[in-house]
């Protein structure tokens, strides 16, 4: 009969041992499946940046006329030479006239369709 008891009794503690083993482990999935998902997402955002860099860069075709005579990007939208006119691609003029012309008719919803003028001084 003892031996039956202490061998019942050995059997629950390695039950118990194994329980609060896989328990643990679940506990460490857990964190490890949160720091894989977090570093999924800072990984995405990395690359999702890269490439809309990259395609701003493909689109108005900085890449090399950029790079070569070191403009920063606003300069080489706003500011440019002749010659950067003549190697910059079609697409990028036509995005340069959308966001000149987004924006005068912008200015121009918001004066109203009137010269808005100084105050008159007596």
């Amino acid at each position: 009969m003892t031996n039956s008891i202490s061998a019942s009794f050995g059997t629950f503690v390695t039950s118990v041992g194994a329980i609060f083993a896989a328990l643990f482990e679940a506990i460490l999935n857990v964190f490890y499946s949160f720091l894989a998902l977090g570093q999924a997402v800072f990984t995405g955002v990395i690359q999702f940046g890269q490439s809309v860099f990259k395609l701003g860069l493909d689109v108005f075709h900085w890449g090399r006329v950029w790079l070569r005579r070191r403009y920063v990007v606003i300069d080489a939208i706003f500011v440019v030479p002749p010659s950067i006119l003549m190697e910059r691609s079609p697409a990028a003029n036509f995005f340069l006239l959308a966001i000149l012309g987004g924006g005068y008719y912008l200015y121009t919803q918001k004066q109203g369709g009137t010269v808005k003028r100084g105050k008159k001084r007596a």
